[in-house]
């Protein structure tokens, strides 16, 4: 039995989210794990829970969707976006996150079938893309990417990078050698630097190297990594646990 589909709905209008709870019921293979009518709550919700599907009104007062959207491409990028609005007029400016698709209030169950559809074949479309680049990026020739530290630099081979940690300053990288090297900058700006596809940011502050993931302990959330002689530990999160669970070739 395939695992079901996880989603958030975020609407201002409560009876618009009672009325899509109500369509997607009729779709077993989703679940509504959390439902939310502040904008400003919907983005912790999001990091929290790592959904497969955020089904997000656009206009809203306050923070409104797009803005959300912003920080889910940002930080929860797997997380697939289908905005619900009334106004069509947003629809260039929401075409900027890249959106999995658009519901046109009122709408009725039988779109839902279609959200299905085209999630599935843009997941297959990124696990692709995804070979793709491993397989490019294997077979490029070794660059070093110079990063500064408190007592200077450090010249850092991505293929080489273990796990990123970020501090309140800095972001610790961790090497297959054994070393830690605590770099100025935040996790981003360490991430976007090392431009690796085997690093997979699975939450704010964390980053793995996929091809260094020795096991994972579901029961107590601990990822274990090859690390020089030894193993790197590094505890998880429940939404932490679900990006790596689609991963492809991650079985947890």
């Amino acid at each position: 039995m395939s695992e079901k589909l996880t989603a958030i709905i975020v609407d201002d209008d409560p009876e618009a989210i009672k009325l899509l709870e109500l369509y997607l019921r009729a779709y077993k293979e989703i679940e509504v794990i959390a439902t939310t009518t502040l904008a400003e709550e919907a983005s912790r919700l999001i990091e929290e829970k790592y959904p497969n599907l955020v089904f997000l009104d656009i206009d809203m007062p306050g923070k409104n969707g797009l803005q959300v959207a912003q920080t889910i491409q940002r930080y929860t990028p797997l997380a697939q976006i289908v905005f619900t609005t009334a106004h069509l007029h947003y629809a260039y400016d929401a075409l900027e996150v890249q959106p999995l698709d658009f519901l046109t209030k009122p709408f009725g169950p039988d779109s839902l079938a279609t959200i299905i559809r085209k999630y599935h074949i843009r997941m297959e479309q990124i696990h692709s893309a995804q070979k793709v680049e491993l397989f490019m990026h294997q077979n490029e020739p070794e660059n070093k990417v110079k990063l500064l530290t408190q007592s200077g630099l450090v010249f850092i081979n991505p293929k080489e990078v273990v796990c990123l940690n970020a501090t309140l300053r800095h972001t610790n990288v961790y090497v297959l050698d054994g070393a830690c090297y605590s770099v100025s900058g935040t996790i981003n700006k360490v991430f976007a630097a090392l431009a690796s596809p085997n690093l997979i940011r699975i939450g704010r502050s964390v980053c793995l190297n996929i091809q260094y993931i020795k096991k994972i302990d579901k029961k107590n959330r601990i990822c274990y990594l090859t690390y020089g002689a030894k193993l790197l530990e590094q505890q998880l999160s429940q939404s932490h646990l679900a990006v790596l669970n689609r991963i492809n070739n991650i079985s947890i």
